[in-house]
């Protein structure tokens, strides 16, 4: 199970990293869409590690949607910071 945490809009919230392989690694700040659903706690070389109010799965469908990225680019995986 997933640990969670208060996030944005008082919504449970759940730490993922996201990593971009094969692609240039978007500026996610600047997407209303992203950021509505998300806090980025830190960048990563390769993406960032954030704090999200939906599920990993919803989350890489909503970053290859609109980014217009293949499901190969986008990586989406849990890590519990401690």
């Amino acid at each position: 199970m997933t640990p969670t945490y208060q996030g944005k809009n008082g919504k449970p919230a759940s730490t993922y990293f996201i990593s971009f392989k094969g692609v240039e690694k978007p500026n996610i700040r600047q997407n209303q869409n992203i950021m509505a659903v998300l806090a980025i706690k830190f960048e990563t070389p390769d993406g960032f590690a954030v704090a999200s109010t939906i599920n990993d799965v919803k989350l890489r469908e909503l970053l290859v949607q609109e980014y217009q990225l293949k499901l190969k680019n986008v990586i989406v995986t849990f890590r519990q910071l401690v």
